[in-house]
């Protein structure tokens, strides 16, 4: 869905099926919220915990977080 061969970041969004009029206002927030992301080429994607200075993820420590 992301491409760009010039350096940016183009978003080509494919639907399963035609989206309702209630939802363009949801799309528009969604591609605005995609465009405030900053992507770095020729990196695995994962996830990461980063709440914490262990770095790393316990249920116990998620619901302090919350």
């Amino acid at each position: 869905m992301n491409s760009g061969n010039d350096g940016g970041c183009r978003w080509r969004l494919l639907w399963r099926s035609t989206i309702f009029v209630w939802e363009e206002e949801l799309k528009q927030q969604l591609l605005a919220l995609l465009s405030t992301a900053q992507w770095k080429r020729d990196v695995p994607d994962g996830w990461v915990w980063d709440d914490n200075d262990l770095h790393t993820y316990s249920v116990q420590f998620g619901y302090k977080v919350l």
